[in-house]
């Protein structure tokens, strides 16, 4: 497969907590539906390579771009692929394969360019984005070419298009951290897949997986929502200019906000700490896993455990 490298240097200031600039090179692998993106940031070394699956149709890293800025902030590189081309006929099957061959293509990219990362892949999807990530894992797992060490999984699903493998996950490593995500008032995919994965997942141990539930909380005049949307957060720092009515609506939609960095970005460092050491299991009681923080002095509701 033909690689063109997309040798521009991107630098911007990621306006965050910590308000610190981010400097990354972006590259681009194939072309039309087998198209992916893969971000780098500009440091020595690379710590994690972690493959973040867009929603239906969200085929542009810029719907997603708070999320991939978190992620080059604390030094992982991320590979986002496109994926889909059409809105019709979703087929995650045919999905998983240019999935799974964009992660071939980065790893020999990689090798020719000595850039290394820690460890095992780590795997993020919302929405059909899940249930591709959740083929990957369950590829990988059952090939033993590689290694999945995290495994997030975002309002995955859905259930209704019946053209799919993503009901097996008996195949993902003994050796995985799950974490599955699901929003009281996303009605689009409710909480089929997040459940199906938890407990179909029976090589992982119980401290290595766990199926959270995201309530919204008032306050005043402003919701701290749980809808399919939330984890949409836009950021034209990595716009790499293709759209549909799906991206668009996105765009104008979704933002980055309190609930994103507490919640998606949270837990997606928290479980790459995790993963890098396999004797690490999750505290289903602490915290740490369930507290969403505070808005001007009052918490917000805290994360619901599920089984």
């Amino acid at each position: 497969m033909k690689i063109t490298l997309s040798l521009v240097l991107f630098t911007f200031i990621l306006f965050s907590k910590s308000l610190h600039a981010v400097s990354f090179t972006k590259y681009e692998f194939g072309s039309g539906a087998s198209k992916a993106w893969l971000f780098v940031p500009d440091s020595v070394q690379t710590d994690r390579l972690v493959v973040l699956l867009h929603g239906y149709g969200a085929s542009n890293p810029a719907c997603y771009g708070g999320w991939i800025t978190d992620l080059l902030n604390n030094g992982h590189a991320v590979l986002f692929p496109k994926f889909q081309w059409w809105l019709l006929y979703p087929s995650t099957s045919l999905y998983t394969k240019r999935v799974i061959k964009n992660i071939e293509e980065v790893d020999v990219f990689f090798k020719a360019n000595q850039i290394e990362y820690q460890g095992g892949l780590i795997i993020a999807g919302h929405s059909i984005g899940g249930a591709v990530a959740g083929n990957v894992a369950n590829h990988y797992g059952k090939t033993k070419t590689k290694k999945v060490d995290g495994l997030l999984l975002v309002q995955s699903g859905p259930p209704y298009f019946n053209l799919i493998k993503h009901n097996s996950f008996k195949h993902v490593s003994d050796s995985t951290i799950l974490i599955a995500i699901t929003g009281k008032n996303d009605f689009i995919v409710g909480k089929w897949h997040a459940r199906l994965a938890y407990r179909k997942s029976k090589n992982i141990p119980e401290n290595r997986k766990v199926w959270l539930h995201q309530v919204p909380t008032r306050r005043r005049f402003r919701i701290f929502d749980a809808t399919h949307i939330e984890p949409v957060s836009p950021n034209k720092a990595v716009d790499t200019g293709n759209r549909n009515w799906i991206i668009w609506g996105a765009m104008w939609l979704g933002d980055e906000n309190y609930v994103d960095s507490n919640v998606y970005y949270r837990l997606t460092n928290y479980m790459i700490e995790l993963a890098s050491d396999s004797t690490l299991v999750i505290d289903k009681n602490s915290t740490a896993l369930t507290d969403v923080g505070l808005w001007k002095g009052k918490p917000l509701k805290s994360l619901k455990v599920k089984r």
